[in-house]
């Protein structure tokens, strides 16, 4: 029988559908699901059918739901709250990790990443041991003065990367794609900081600084808007950005929130740096790019 787009309705106990002799399961009446709930249901409608075709009762009444029929009814109801995925009849317990966010922290680099896993539970920078948790309390001057600083140097990549874009448009789509693709980085790291430290993000003040105008404030210069010399700049800003947070974060004691928070961000860069020192040394090499 050929039915129209969307979904089924059938019973949850029997798989039958609203028309006599027809039973349906799987993505048809759930949606896109997972295996196991196409299998349950192929079950549920196997043993419905079985005793459709002896009795040609309709609908199908299954022996064990007229021994317990208030049980069924809350079996049919039971729904995780998370994901509001039904149970599998019988499933007492279940563990549901839809949508779980875990955030850990590198012994090694202090490094912050979020996750539900990583390989070999190592950190994905430094291969350092990771530990479940992260600190969010920055309610020293020097945390908040921190993550304005961070703020501050995402902003300027931003500028950068948008204004590189724009001037490298016409000459290299690839390049300009990479740069806007950078920007989003940018965009992306400072979403984070503010969902984790629980602090607004700026909005709409990104300077429109020129190439050249940034190689000046960053101490040094820009021959030309080349694709390779605006990555060289990019690297060079991006090494600057981890120098400053290395440098800031000594002047505390080791161990302390704002020596972690400055390590943190100076993980940050230093993953910068290597990302883009690999795409800089793939288009001298001329080499495709893919991020």
């Amino acid at each position: 029988m050929l039915f129209r787009s969307g979904y089924i309705n059938a019973d949850p106990k029997t798989q039958a559908a609203n028309l006599k002799g027809v039973f349906a399961g799987g993505d048809i009446v759930t949606g896109g699901a997972t295996v196991i709930l196409a299998l349950g249901a192929g079950r549920r409608a196997a043993r419905a059918i079985e005793k459709y075709l002896k009795t040609k009762e309709w609908p199908v009444v299954l022996e064990d739901e007229v021994a317990a029929p208030a049980a069924p009814a809350v079996a049919a109801a039971a729904a995780c709250s998370k994901c509001h995925r039904p149970f599998e009849a019988g499933d007492d317990e279940h563990i549901c990790c839809a949508g779980e966010r875990l955030t850990w922290t590198c012994a090694s680099c202090q490094k912050v990443s979020e996750g539900f896993a990583f390989p070999y539970g190592l950190c994905p920078a430094c291969g350092g041991q990771l530990t479940h948790g992260h600190d969010t309390s920055i309610e020293s001057e020097a945390a908040v003065e921190a993550i304005r600083e961070a703020f501050e140097i995402e902003l300027g990549g931003l500028s950068f990367y948008e204004r590189g874009a724009q001037e490298v448009e016409g000459k290299d789509p690839d390049l300009a794609h990479l740069f806007r693709e950078l920007s989003g980085m940018e965009k992306g790291h400072m979403e984070i900081l503010a969902r984790r430290y629980h602090i607004e993000a700026p909005r709409d003040l990104t300077p429109n600084l020129s190439p050249a105008q940034v190689a000046v404030f960053a101490g040094t210069e820009l021959k030309d808007l080349s694709g390779a010399a605006l990555l060289r700049l990019a690297v060079h800003l991006e090494k600057r950005a981890r120098a400053f947070f290395l440098d800031a974060g000594m002047r505390f004691p080791t161990g302390s929130p704002e020596w972690k928070l400055y390590r943190e961000l100076e993980a940050e860069e230093r993953e910068h740096v290597d990302l883009l020192s690999t795409v800089l040394s793939r288009i001298v090499a001329d080499k495709p790019v893919v991020m």
